[in-house]
């Protein structure tokens, strides 16, 4: 209930008489706000979302107070610059779902788990 939208409840989406857990799958959890997305901005993802990109340099300019960044696409490796400059920037990077573990701890849980440690 804690992560339900005020504008897209529950009910909306699964139905007035639906029972849920108290915790929803990430499937779940994903399709629900994929839903709220496509009601209220139906072309939001191709507007606003660049998948398979990796950040190359963003810069800011504190002449205007905006950013500019460059990005390459993932698959094809070319570089491409947006000529857009932002207002804010947001890091959103998986490669801190991984757990700094210091070394005098590693061997601790070395064995703790057979694949590797995400949150």
């Amino acid at each position: 209930e804690a992560l339900e939208f005020f504008d897209y409840t529950f009910a909306d989406h699964f139905g007035p008489t639906t029972k849920l857990p108290t915790f929803l799958p990430r499937g779940v959890v994903h399709e629900y706000m994929m839903a709220r997305v496509q009601k209220h901005c139906p072309d939001f993802l191709q507007r606003f979302v660049k998948l398979n990109t990796k950040v190359d340099k963003v810069t800011y300019n504190a002449e205007c107070q905006k950013f500019s960044v460059t990005v390459s696409d993932v698959a094809s490796h070319k570089v491409k610059h947006y000529d857009n400059h932002y207002d804010k920037v947001i890091w959103g990077a998986g490669e801190e779902a991984y757990p700094y573990v210091p070394s005098d701890l590693q061997a601790v849980f070395q064995n703790f788990t057979k694949g590797p440690a995400v949150h």
